[in-house]
């Protein structure tokens, strides 16, 4: 078997026509996905055995093409595209090699088959600290509408930007503008300029992310002219972005209902908490809700890339004790934090309660309500102080005068 580098085949055995490889180029230091595409003879064909292994500065990938015998296709030329993930890379220029294999070839008796005219392929890493461009934010949560922020060198202040538009094929993502600099600006300094993305929500999974200025390319050839230097780095979609979130006061005293807050950049900006109850059972705080978006949404959301959200409930007094916290949502229409697949076996957070003690400065005994011995009683008398823990058991232990 012979390794085929990606370019024109004319393999007989596979029937592949050209490749090309997409995105062409990857953040360095985090896995990808890279799709190779092109034609072939096969009519939908059946792909398997898809592997890619890495031998220095070589990138190997294969795959197993079989005829589809319940397809029906014209004539000519089918396309088709086979997805490879890739380890991380580190920065450099990368040789990539596909063979094309017919099924057989994986059959305990392989069959023969044609050697393909070789040609050569590249793929490039690149490095995030040398980027031109950069992403505000470069993560986000799967299936969740989000803003995001293409920023450059080139970018000032004065620049505007119209024909915004957003290709996302496979897992390349597209941003696409029309840059209008304006350098007679009169600005105070600062950077982070550059045009912004309404983006729909995405598929768990990391997305190579290009600037595509439609002033340097038409449509058509955007897509082509993608290269290294027009990486502006990946964009990592989680299924559960785990952001924290805590409640507040951890510390409460017995006896007494209270406000219990839960908080935390586990919110997103448009986040609304309904239905709001809390329960107390099993030794454990159960705060359930029902969690929708704002119909409108908020003009923070359109500057903070980290939120800190909050929701109250209304708590009944508590027994002295330690209290585990554990969320119960409801409804969920989409991935967030607060709708995790964990909620309901992971404490997000622990309240105390603890019942106010005073010491007596005679005998020692505690007393309620957070009564404590005046400071002349306290320096003048020797005493016992009764220390009690959360179970109402004294622990003596002598207490000096000063």
């Amino acid at each position: 078997m012979k390794w085929i580098p990606i370019g024109i085949l004319a393999c007989v055995s596979a029937h592949a026509l050209t490749l090309s490889l997409d995105p062409p180029a990857m953040e360095s230091g985090r896995g990808s996905v890279v799709a190779v595409s092109g034609q072939s003879r096969y009519c939908a064909p059946i792909i398997s055995h898809v592997q890619a292994a890495l031998t220095g500065t070589t990138l190997n990938l294969s795959a197993a093409f079989e005829e589809n015998p319940a397809a029906d296709c014209l004539p000519g030329p089918i396309p088709f595209s086979v997805d490879y993930s890739l380890p991380p890379l580190d920065a450099g220029a990368y040789t990539v090699l596909m063979r094309i294999l017919p099924a057989c070839a994986y059959s305990p008796t392989p069959c023969p088959f044609a050697a393909p005219i070789p040609d050569t392929g590249r793929l490039y890493a690149q490095d995030p600290a040398a980027l031109h461009f950069h992403l505000d934010p470069n993560r986000a949560d799967a299936g969740r509408d989000f803003r995001l922020k293409l920023t450059g060198s080139e970018f000032q202040c004065g620049s505007s930007f119209d024909s915004l538009g957003v290709e996302v094929k496979g897992r390349r993502i597209s941003l696409r503008y029309r840059h209008h600099p304006h350098p007679e600006a009169l600005c105070p300094g600062g950077s982070g300029f550059g045009p912004a993305f309404d983006m729909a929500g995405l598929e768990a999974g990391t997305y190579q992310v290009f600037a595509a200025p439609r002033d340097s390319c038409s449509d058509a050839r955007c897509a082509s002219e993608l290269g290294p230097n027009s990486l502006a780095g990946a964009l990592v979609v989680d299924a559960f972005y785990p952001r924290p979130l805590s409640v507040s006061p951890r510390k409460v005293r017995y006896g007494f209902p209270f406000e219990l807050d839960l908080g935390g950049t586990g919110f997103a900006c448009d986040d609304s908490l309904s239905e709001k109850r809390a329960e107390v059972k099993d030794g454990a705080i159960h705060l359930h809700y029902t969690l929708t978006r704002m119909p409108q949404k908020p003009a923070r959301c359109m500057v903070d890339t980290v939120f800190v959200g909050y929701a109250a409930f209304s708590l009944p007094a508590l027994s002295a004790g330690s209290f585990p916290v554990f969320l119960e949502p409801g409804n969920c229409g989409y991935a967030s934090s607060l709708c995790a697949p964990d909620l309901a076996t992971r404490a997000v957070d622990t309240v105390v309660s603890f019942e106010t003690l005073g010491l007596h400065p005679e005998n020692g005994r505690a007393i309620h309500g957070g009564h404590r011995p005046s400071e002349s009683a306290r320096r003048a008398l020797p005493w016992r102080g009764g220390a009690v823990d959360f179970s109402g058991r004294a622990l003596d232990a002598p207490v000096e005068p000063r």
